[in-house]
Order: C-alpha cells, then sequence, then structure tokens
C-alpha cells in the first residue's frame, strides 16, 4: 500500500477498483475458512475490511456519521 503515499499527487481509486477489491476480500475469506476451518477468527479478520469497503461503495457516510460520529 505504500505506493498509495508515495507520490506528492492524490491519488485516486475507481468505484470498480473497489468492487473489485471486495471480490478479491471474498475470495480471500473463502479460502482463510477453507484452509483453517477450526480457526474460526479466520474469517472474522475480514469483517472489518468488509465494512470500510461497503461504506465507501455504498457512500452511507451520514448513516455512519449519525452512529458514530
Amino acid at each position: 500500500m505504500e505506493w498509495l503515499t508515495e507520490d506528492e499527487e492524490p491519488s485516486m481509486i475507481s468505484i470498480n477498483g473497489l468492487r473489485q477489491m471486495m471480490i478479491d476480500v471474498n475470495y480471500l475469506e473463502y479460502f482463510a475458512g477453507d484452509a483453517i476451518p477450526e480457526f474460526s477468527e479466520a474469517t472474522e479478520t475480514f469483517v472489518p475490511i468488509h465494512q470500510l469497503l461497503d461504506l465507501t461503495i455504498k457512500s452511507d457516510w451520514p448513516q455512519y456519521l449519525s452512529s458514530y460520529g
């Protein structure tokens, strides 16, 4: 992720890039749950990532700020 902060110029990620990232996270979550079935925390690790991506993709900032702001 250093490539996001190396440039002095602002970087942008498209909505399609975020959606692809969500697909990749889903795949990793499935893989982690399959590879280590007795380790239930493996899939729970992805919950905050899913929440952040959902919040960003759906642009639900007003709801988030009213709940946690």
